[in-house]
């Protein structure tokens, strides 16, 4: 049981993880579009 409580937990890892980089894109991009409109 524990290999598959690992790997379920390794799947919510990897799938927050994803959500954490696309968050950190779309602020990227976001503060991106802001400075150059400003520029």
């Amino acid at each position: 049981m524990r290999m598959a409580s690992s790997a379920i937990q390794s799947q919510a890892d990897e799938a927050a993880w994803a959500m954490r980089q696309e968050h950190l894109a779309l602020a990227y991009t976001t503060k991106r579009n802001e400075i150059l409109k400003v520029g």
